[in-house]
């Protein structure tokens, strides 16, 4: 089995590959790939399965934004590729003489708290090092829904940065609590997601929030957001 990550600069996507030299799949059954209980004939070989690992990736893959798609010929192996947007490099933020302006303002004279509820470590330090730049803003840290909603209430935020999938429960459910408590009904609230489900776009379009951006976060577009909300 082998595995490759190709980036293309051109359109800011990387494509994860798995290629594996097994007996491959027929022709007939690569639009069957992604059914869920579908084994392909696999439960006739005593190998075991549900048939469910493909058709979770397909979903997993459509809530990302993503693509899969699988190569394959009998006797030669299958390939799978995942199509991806490209996640920016923390080491390549933007530095303070050249962050957006919002109008004559510029990053490092905005001020404020900014309350950032998310349990991803990694994109809670890629928003640590996008906030850098604001010399007067202070962060809080939030990994749980509980967290996130007793912070606000106790801190009464700027701004609130919200995943929506936390491990405790919802973060449509701090956003309620916001919207729900007249300290913090105001609060203007950016949701950070890598969902693009029909359903959670219809639920997002209902929400009284002030911005929505996908992950993989673009960070210019994070820093701009951030200055036209606080500045």
């Amino acid at each position: 089995v082998t595995m490759r990550s190709e980036p293309d600069p051109m359109s800011s996507t990387v494509t994860i590959s798995v290629t594996d030299t097994g007996c491959g799949i027929a022709p007939e059954m690569l639009d069957r790939i992604f059914t869920p209980y579908d084994r392909l004939g696999a439960e006739r070989s005593g190998v075991e399965g549900t048939g469910l690992g493909l058709a979770l990736s397909k979903r997993l893959c459509d809530a990302m934004g993503a693509t899969i798609a699988v190569e394959s010929a009998l006797g030669e192996g299958c390939r799978f590729s995942i199509t991806l947007d490209a996640a920016p490099d923390p080491d390549e933020l933007p530095s303070d003489g050249d962050a957006p302006r919002i109008g004559s303002t510029r990053p490092g004279d905005i001020k404020g708290v900014v309350l950032h509820v998310e349990d991803n470590t990694t994109n809670q330090h890629l928003v640590r090092r996008a906030l850098a730049q604001f010399g007067g803003i202070s962060l809080l840290d939030a990994s749980t829904a509980e967290e996130g909603t007793r912070l606000a209430s106790e801190h009464l935020p700027d701004l609130v940065l919200l995943d929506i999938h936390l491990p405790d429960r919802p973060g449509r459910v701090v956003l309620e609590h916001l919207r729900s408590d007249p300290r913090t009904s105001d609060i203007p609230v950016v949701v950070l997601s890598a969902d693009a489900t029909v359903e959670y776009r219809r639920w997002l379009a209902d929400a009284e929030v002030l911005d929505f951006l996908r992950k993989p976060l673009d960070v210019r577009r994070l820093v701009s957001v951030i200055s036209e909300a606080l500045s």
